[in-house]
């Protein structure tokens, strides 16, 4: 039998506070959300971001992944069953 040992607890509550200051102080400052997300630099810096998240995954990870699936994983998997 495996045995747990969860001494994570309270991670969800943790985040939720987290953001929540997080928040908090963005509105202490006068920062609007909104609008940051609105403005065109945002934009801009956001699709060009994305766009290279996309080749880095489309050409080095999904490859790499895939053979470790293909030929480490599924086969273990296959074996067990």
């Amino acid at each position: 039998m495996i045995a747990y040992n969860n001494t994570n607890r309270g991670g969800l509550i943790r985040t939720v506070i987290f953001i929540a200051v997080i928040l908090i102080v963005l509105a202490y400052f006068g920062l609007n959300l909104r609008g940051i997300v609105a403005s065109p630099t945002f934009r801009d810096n956001w699709k060009f971001v994305s766009g290279l998240a996309m080749t880095i995954w489309d050409k080095y990870l999904s490859v790499i992944l895939a053979f470790i699936w293909n030929h480490l994983i599924s086969p273990l998997i296959s074996k067990q069953a």
